[in-house]
């Protein structure tokens, strides 16, 4: 199971960075970066570093928070790192 530690927003106050720097601190400090645009951060991702999950903003707070814990609860650092996944509506997809 992934142990969710620091938000790279408020936690390590990354607001407003390029996308390229917030990629290289998630890849130095062992995180996974949550976004809403994953297109930014596709030509980024390299080998096992970290690893991207979109989220689509057609889902509420509630519900993406819902769908989000259970994917890191039954994962483990092989399944999420090194790729890129997105959660919509209904399902969960691997994209790369």
């Amino acid at each position: 199971m992934i142990e969710v530690r620091k938000h790279i927003k408020h936690d390590l106050g990354l607001s407003g960075f390029a996308d390229a720097v917030v990629y290289e601190v998630a890849s130095k400090v062992d995180r996974l970066i949550i976004t809403p645009n994953i297109r930014h951060f596709k030509k980024l991702l390299e080998e096992k570093e970290t690893g991207i999950i979109g989220v689509s903003m057609a889902l509420s707070t509630t519900k993406i928070d819902k769908k989000l814990c259970s994917l890191l609860k039954k994962s483990n650092r092989g399944d999420l790192f090194g790729k890129i996944q997105e959660i919509t509506g209904e399902t969960r997809k691997v994209i790369l």
